[in-house]
C-alpha cells in the first residue's frame, strides 16, 4: 500500500508541473513513465515504445514502429490529409525524415531499456507528389503541452454559481467504459484502462489543468494531488452536469482541491 502511494504521489506531482510550465525534465524512471503516460492520453499525439537489454536496439525498433503507425494514419483534416482515402499501399516514410524532429524519452531499470518516440500529428505532412511524408516542426507545438495548458487558475468571472450537491438526480445512461472507470479511485487505477481505450480507438482523450479547456462533449475525470479521482463530471453539454461517483449534481467549482483534469469523449 505504501508503494503504490507514493507511486501515485510521484506521478501526480509530474502532471502537476507539466501543466504548470508547460515542460519537465524527469529524472527517475516513474518519472519518465509517468510523462509517456500522458502523451499516450493525449489525441495530439503519435508514438511508439520498445523495450530492450540494449538502448540502440530499443531505440531502432521503436523507430520502426513509429513508422508503421505513420503509414496507418488516417485523413486527420481537408487540408492536411495523411492519407488519401482510395490509396492502398503505405505512404514512403523514411527514417531519415522523421529523426531530426523526433522526441524522446528513455530510462532503464536494471538491464530493462525503455524507448518512448513521439511527434505531434500537426508536424507531419503528405508530400507534394502525394507518396511520402514530411515533418515540419512548430513553435506552437514543442512541447509536449499546448500553450492553452498553461493559463493560469484564476477564477473566470463570467463562470457560473456552484451547484450544490443536495440532491440525486436523475443520471444519463452510462456505457460500459463510464462504468469501468467510475468503479476506480485514483490515478494508477485508471491510466491503464484509459490508455488501452485509446489505443482501442474508443475514446479520444486529453489533461488539461482548468475546466474551460474541456471540450463542451468530453467527461472531466478531477484529481487531487494525491492521484485520487474526486469526481467525474458529464460533459458541459449536458446541462445539469452530474458527478458520476456520487450520483449527485456537481461542477469543478466544488473542487477547490483538483489540480488536474484528464478528459476523455
Amino acid at each position: 500500500m505504501k508503494k503504490i502511494i507514493k507511486i501515485n504521489k510521484i506521478l501526480l506531482s509530474v502532471l502537476s508541473a507539466f501543466l504548470i510550465t508547460g515542460s519537465i525534465t524527469a529524472a527517475t524512471p516513474e518519472e519518465v513513465e509517468a510523462n509517456m503516460d500522458r502523451i499516450k492520453l493525449d489525441e495530439r499525439f503519435i508514438y511508439a515504445e520498445n523495450f530492450g537489454d540494449d538502448m540502440d536496439t530499443a531505440y531502432e525498433n521503436a523507430l520502426s514502429e513509429l513508422i508503421a503507425s505513420i503509414n496507418e494514419l488516417e485523413p486527420i483534416s481537408s487540408v492536411n490529409e495523411l492519407r488519401i482515402k482510395e490509396k492502398k499501399e503505405p505512404l514512403k516514410v523514411e527514417s531519415e525524415v522523421l529523426k531530426p524532429s523526433i522526441k524522446e524519452l528513455r530510462y532503464s531499470t536494471g538491464s530493462r531499456n525503455t524507448v518512448f518516440l513521439y511527434l505531434p500529428l500537426a508536424w507531419i505532412r503528405v508530400t507534394a507528389d502525394g507518396n511520402g511524408v514530411e515533418v515540419v516542426p512548430s513553435e506552437n507545438d514543442m512541447t509536449a503541452q499546448s500553450s492553452s495548458n498553461q493559463s493560469t487558475s484564476a477564477p473566470d468571472s463570467g463562470r457560473p454559481e456552484p451547484v450544490k450537491p443536495t440532491s440525486s438526480a436523475q443520471l444519463p445512461p452510462m456505457n460500459d467504459i463510464l462504468k469501468t472507470l467510475c468503479a476506480q479511485d485514483n490515478w494508477v487505477e485508471i491510466k491503464g484502462l484509459l490508455i488501452e481505450y485509446k489505443n482501442q480507438k474508443k475514446i479520444t482523450t486529453g489533461t488539461v489543468k482548468t475546466a474551460s479547456e474541456v471540450p463542451e462533449d468530453a467527461y472531466s475525470i478531477l484529481l487531487d494531488n494525491r492521484g485520487s479521482i474526486l469526481a467525474i463530471l458529464s460533459p458541459k453539454a449536458s446541462g445539469n452536469r452530474i458527478n458520476y461517483k456520487t450520483n449527485l449534481p456537481d461542477d469543478e467549482s466544488n473542487h477547490k482541491d483538483c489540480i488536474a483534469i484528464i478528459w476523455y469523449r
